[in-house]
């Protein structure tokens, strides 16, 4: 599963910048499907963990160089926290490993764009 997401967020990207629209990521899941499946990547939220982990790398890629050692408070659109979130808070538990002891926390901001990453405190 971890080298599903991890592929298909480095293309989901590449797809985007060349205006190609990205409508579903995995398949639709069903009660079918689910006994069916033997083999591959399949999970019924796995559109959803690959935008987190894009949402991740744009994230890591904003703080840069940057090293919080209090706090970091980023701001996305309000219907963005779950995706930045990420599953079961993984986006969150893996910035707080990445920038220990800083204490990482997401924040909704209805003037972020609907794409959009800002860093609403670094200390």
């Amino acid at each position: 599963m971890e080298d599903a997401v991890r592929v298909c967020a480095a293309i989901v990207p590449i797809f985007r910048e060349a205006g190609i629209p990205v409508l579903r990521i995995g398949l639709n899941p069903s009660e079918e499907l689910a006994s069916a499946v033997v083999g591959g990547a399949y999970h019924p939220a796995l559109g959803e963990m690959v935008l987190s982990r894009v949402w991740l790398e744009k994230a890591v890629s904003l703080i840069g160089a940057r090293k919080p050692r209090e706090r970091l408070v980023l701001g996305v659109f309000p219907g963005r926290v779950s995706v930045m979130t990420g599953q079961k808070r993984e986006n969150l538990r893996l910035l707080s490993g990445r920038y220990a002891p800083a204490e990482v926390s997401i924040r909704p901001v209805p003037a972020a764009g609907r794409e959009e990453i800002i860093i609403l405190e670094c200390r």
